[in-house]
């Protein structure tokens, strides 16, 4: 039985895929064209197919021929070959169905008492055999039917599958009809067995496949639907039990792209070629390495890329990718054609003859075809009523086996042709004579005993097909014409305008003689066809009918950039006196404009420029009041351009620094014309572009003695290649500005160590130095000042024999002799009177030891110091040799040096200028030991005084402690003691520190 194996597509495609698969005939010839007398070689393009397609049932089989035409082979018990007798026949039989009528697919049922149906190009389904279910769509159960007869009640099909006691098919736009019995829910609703559509599907469904009881179709999403019986987990549901009437999606599946259902089990084909089966497993059947159990669920089967499924009763067919066959399952007939009746319940490879590639697979109930890309056909298993349409009486092959199908002859309109040989799928033939005109070919075959004759009607064609050659051309309106077209052929064909429409006043012969005066101008357009017997063809064509004839285009013309250019065309009428109108493009004539006042066959530009080059020109002559016009062919404007020439050069320019100068070049020719001033610093040798400098006149910026000896020249660019002029070289000359001072120093006052600065300024071309001088001799003589190069010069601290100096500026400016000396300016520096800051202090010491006074003074200096000492009080004064520093330590001290004073006399520069520090009085102090302690004596009240003691006084020689330090003091008494000691009586100025001490 013929399974549907399609891809996921659309309906349309999906009608298209069948045709293709089971023909409408595809017979190719080529060439399908050759002369009466034959002998052209030929080749059938696939005319080795005998049959397009197999349906394998239970026990009879269908056959699609390559024209279309259907076959029975097998048991007939129930009318199944549908010959209009029950008598079976291991011979093919033709059914009894339309001769004219072309079929495209068919379909048996696996089962006994069998049922057979054919779809027709058109859509209608024919069905004949057992109908003790209404299998035939009759919609009642009936006697069983040994002729076919046309379903009723059912839209166009593209195909039909068959089950046990059921059918199914699919509409062009993908509905799905069923009928017959739905005991198990196999119909996929609920209603009687007449036909009906099947609800609850996606639209679109793309292909059908009917199992033993239950119902596939696949959905152009990839997805599988399914229904009927459950009780093998045919319906992929996870269960193994029940029925169902509801269509439902197998789950876990990728996209599939062709699935079949056999008695029991499915196979489905995923897109990426991976294959997947669920259902009965009794017999291995799906291939996954067991032969028990029913699996509810898809299973992936290990097996390398598949390209085509075919379940059989309890078997399972697949075509892989590579051309190769495997098939597995249930072998009790050698359906799996292993040479063996052992199932398998593992993909295994039957044997095919070597070399062969596998086109299609094609599992019945117990038995296996294999249709080749060679078209040959191979079968292995049951044979029982030899349903294989051969002949054979041989019940089983349990090796793949070749259909006994040779060609006889191959005839082009009833005669056969010569030198038929066949290389693989193709038939090579050479043509007979023949009389003119299309005939059939008729490839005749004998499959086993059965004469099988596949015709392609009006495939070839003998004699010449009609020609017809020509072209009309240009008219002038008023002027007759006569002119034939060239037609040939083994008939000589007759002409007619089949579209369009000829001129008016023009008329054409069916011998393709156009004649006659036009009287519109105007472009026809037409097209004429020459028919014979052999065929027709056609001859698109135009006639242009013009109101004028253009005697004169105009001509190219080429001028100068600013010279005229003048075109020149004529034309003649039989119509009217003509007006013309010059027109011109830009845009190489795809747009045109008409010049104003150019109304004469003569037209003068106006003076051209290089723009104008390339412009067309045309002149379009009307004739006045009709419209009609004519116009000539363009003619081209070519501009040459004017070489750029010097006019005027450059002339020397002579500037003080710091001025500007200009330059200023001309020159002629085609414009536009750019200028690019140069300079150059090195007498010409290079040249470097001036940025900016694009005019005719240059004007430099500020100029300075550097630029001096800069030449300057223009040069002029054109447009063309290589067009450009060089100016000859001006020379700049630019004057130093003589040094003129501006601001001399002014005299300064200082004071000592400070710095003085002198300012002074000059005018002049820079660069400007500078050199500032001093003269000690009151200008008599000057000196250089090392370092002093700027307009400001400020001196060194300065020192009093720096008074009564002299500065001045001495500026140098560019050139020979261009200096200037700026006035003098005379320093004046004061002194700083010496002043005491630090004067010396009193120092008591005790014998041996030295004493150390200090004193500073402040003032401009050099200052220096010299320690006086005095021994009479501060009347007289005596300097101490070498004693000039800041402080003056004493020799030793001796109890005669007590009372001594010293001072520091400070000397600064300038008349007068001393300072004397205050005195300090060197005091040297006696120290006696005290006597032993005496015992204690009691206490005697004291008496007064004899005579109350002097109070000390300042001056007295008394002493005093202060500090750690002995220092002579005031409040010194002495009291004479018996012995002749004496009680000196010391209070020391802090109060916390009285004492007594005694000697």
């Amino acid at each position: 039985m013929k399974r549907n194996r399609v891809t996921l597509a659309a309906a349309l495609t999906l009608a298209l895929t069948l045709i293709v698969s089971a023909p409408a005939l595809a017979l190719t010839i080529s060439p399908n064209q050759g002369p009466t007398a034959g002998l052209t070689p030929v080749t059938l393009q696939d005319g080795n197919e005998l049959f397009a397609t197999i349906s394998t049932g239970s026990q009879n089989d269908l056959f699609l021929d390559a024209a279309g035409h259907v076959w029975a082979a097998g048991i007939n018990t129930n009318g199944e070959l549908g010959n209009g007798t029950v008598t079976s026949s291991r011979n093919l039989l033709a059914p009894i169905l339309p001769a004219a009528t072309t079929f495209t697919s068919v379909a048996s049922t696996k089962a006994i008492p069998g049922a057979s149906f054919a779809v027709t190009s058109a859509g209608a389904v024919w069905s004949w055999g057992a109908n003790s279910t209404a299998q035939l769509g009759s919609g009642s159960v009936t006697p069983s039917r040994t002729t076919p007869a046309v379903i009723t009640g059912i839209p166009a099909m593209s195909t039909v599958s068959a089950g046990v006691g059921y059918a199914m098919g699919l509409t062009p736009d993908g509905a799905v009809w069923t009928w017959g019995t739905n005991l198990l829910g196999q119909l996929g609703r609920t209603g009687g067995a007449a036909p009906q559509q099947v609800t609850g599907l996606p639209a679109g469904i793309t292909a059908i496949s009917a199992g033993g009881d239950f119902g596939l179709a696949l959905a152009a999403d990839g997805t599988v639907w399914a229904w009927g019986n459950n009780a093998s987990g045919q319906l992929g549901r996870g269960t193994t039990t029940g029925s169902s009437a509801t269509p439902q999606a197998v789950t876990g599946l990728p996209q599939i792209a062709e699935v079949s259902g056999g008695g029991t089990h499915v196979l489905a084909r995923a897109t990426d070629g991976r294959l997947y089966s669920w259902g009965g497993n009794a017999n291995g059947q799906l291939g996954i390495g067991a032969a028990s159990g029913n699996y509810g669920t898809p299973q992936l089967v290990t097996i390398p890329t598949v390209a085509g499924v075919s379940a059989g009763g309890a078997h399972s067919m697949v075509k892989l990718a590579d051309g190769t066959s495997r098939v597995w399952g249930i072998n009790a007939s050698g359906q799996l054609g292993n040479n063996s009746t052992t199932n398998s319940n593992a993909p295994i490879t039957p044997q095919l003859p070597a070399g062969k590639t596998v086109a299609e697979v094609h599992g019945g109930a117990n038995t296996s075809v294999w249709i080749m890309t060679d078209h040959t056909i191979y079968y292995a298993g049951d044979n029982n009523s030899g349903h294989m349409g051969t002949g054979s009486a041989t019940n089983y092959f349990f090796v793949p086996t070749l259909a006994a199908a040779t060609l006889s002859s191959v005839a082009f309109g009833g005669t056969a042709a010569t030198g038929v040989s066949v290389t693989g799928a193709n038939i090579n033939a050479t043509t007979p004579a023949h009389t003119s005109g299309h005939v059939p070919v008729d490839v005749n075959w004998v499959y086993g005993t059965t004469p099988v004759k596949v015709t392609q009607q009006n495939a070839y064609t003998f004699g010449v097909a009609p020609t017809l050659t020509g072209a009309a051309g240009n008219h002038l309106a008023g002027s007759s014409v006569n002119y034939s077209y060239t037609r040939a052929g083994d008939e000589l064909p007759s002409v007619a305008v089949t579209a369009g429409s000829l001129p008016p006043g023009l008329t054409l012969s069916t011998s393709g003689v156009l004649t006659g005066t036009p009287t519109n101008a105007g472009t026809y357009s037409f097209t004429l066809t020459a028919t014979n017997g052999l065929g027709t063809v056609d001859l698109p064509d135009s006639i242009t009918i013009t109101a004028i004839t253009v005697t004169q285009d105009p001509v190219d013309q080429t001028v100068n950039d600013g010279q005229t250019a003048t075109f020149t065309a004529s034309a003649t009428s039989l119509l009217s006196p003509l007006t013309v109108q010059w027109q011109s493009s830009t845009d190489g004539g795809t747009t045109w404009g008409d010049i104003a006042g150019a109304t004469a066959t003569s037209y003068t530009t106006p003076a051209t420029t290089l723009s104008d080059s390339g412009t067309l020109f045309r002149a379009v002559f009307t004739v006045p009041g009709d419209g009609n016009s004519a116009t000539t062919a363009s003619a081209e404007l070519t501009v040459n351009i004017v070489p750029v020439l010097v006019v005027t050069n450059p002339a020397n320019q002579t500037v003080s620094d710091g001025d500007t100068a200009s330059f200023s070049a001309v020159a002629s020719g085609s414009q536009p014309i750019t200028v690019q001033w140069q300079s150059s610093t090195d007498g010409g040798t290079t040249w470097a572009d001036v940025t900016g400098a694009t005019d005719t006149t240059y004007t430099t910026p500020a100029t300075v003695l550097a630029d001096s000896g800069t030449q300057f020249r223009a040069v002029f660019t054109g447009p063309g290649a290589a067009n450009s002029a060089i100016s000859q070289a001006a020379t700049l000359t630019v004057n130093p500005v003589p040094v003129l001072v501006v601001t001399g120093p002014t005299d300064q006052t200082v004071t000592v160590g400070d710095t003085a600065s002198f300012v002074a300024a000059a005018s002049g071309s820079e660069p400007i130095t500078v050199q500032w001088q001093s003269s000690t001799d009151r200008g008599a003589t000057w000196i250089d000042i090392a370092g002093a190069t700027d307009t400001t010069y400020t001196t060194p601290a300065t020192v009093l024999s720096d008074s009564g100096t002299q500065f001045r500026a001495v500026f140098t400016g560019p050139g020979t002799g261009n200096s200037a000396t700026s006035q003098a300016a005379t320093l004046t520096v004061k002194f700083v009177p010496v002043t005491v800051v630090t004067n010396p202090q009193n120092r008591i010491v005790k014998p041996g030891e030295k004493a150390t006074f200090s004193s500073t003074a402040s003032g401009t200096g050099p200052i220096t110091g010299q320690w006086q000492m005095s021994t009479d009080g501060g009347s007289t004064w005596t300097n101490i040799a070498g004693a000039t520093s800041d402080s003056y330590t004493t020799p030793a001290a001796v109890l005669g040096d007590s009372g001594q004073l010293y001072r520091r006399v400070f000397t600064g520069p300038g008349e007068g200028n001393t300072a004397t520090s205050e005195a300090a009085t060197l005091s040297v102090q006696r120290i006696i030991p005290p006597n032993p302690p005496k015992p204690p004596t009691p206490p005697t009240p004291p008496k007064p005084p004899a005579t109350p003691p002097n109070p000390a006084k300042p001056g007295t020689g008394g002493l005093a402690v202060t500090g750690g330090d002995i220092a002579l003091a005031a409040g010194i008494g002495a009291v004479l003691l018996a012995g002749g000691a004496t009680l000196l009586v010391l209070r020391k100025r802090r109060k916390k520190d009285d004492q007594t001490l005694q000697s």
